[in-house]
């Protein structure tokens, strides 16, 4: 898969509810296992991915399992608004 970044997102498991570090894998920007919080600005690099630009962007990813109750969901993005992350949410399709 080589490398990624991590989101780190302080919240309950959709399925246990137990608040936990979510951590979410992705592709963009600077792709050297950054781990980022929301609202925190991408970093660059020689090992870039995507485009910056001032509209949103909505990237999909990999959330690693809840450490309690195994869950992961397989339909989700992260969204970027002007080089930074600025929400997480569903899929729908």
């Amino acid at each position: 898969m080589g490398a990624v970044n991590i989101l780190n997102v302080i919240a309950p498991c959709p399925q246990c509810e137990n608040v936990i570090n979510r951590r979410f894998q992705f592709k963009y920007s600077e792709c050297g296992q950054h781990e980022y919080q929301l609202t925190d600005q991408f970093k660059r690099g020689g090992n870039q991915r995507g485009n910056f630009h001032g509209g949103l962007v909505v990237i999909d990813f990999c959330q690693e399992e809840c450490p309690i109750c195994d869950f992961g969901e397989e339909l989700a993005v992260i969204y970027v608004q002007a080089g930074r992350l600025v929400g997480v949410g569903n899929n729908e399709g």
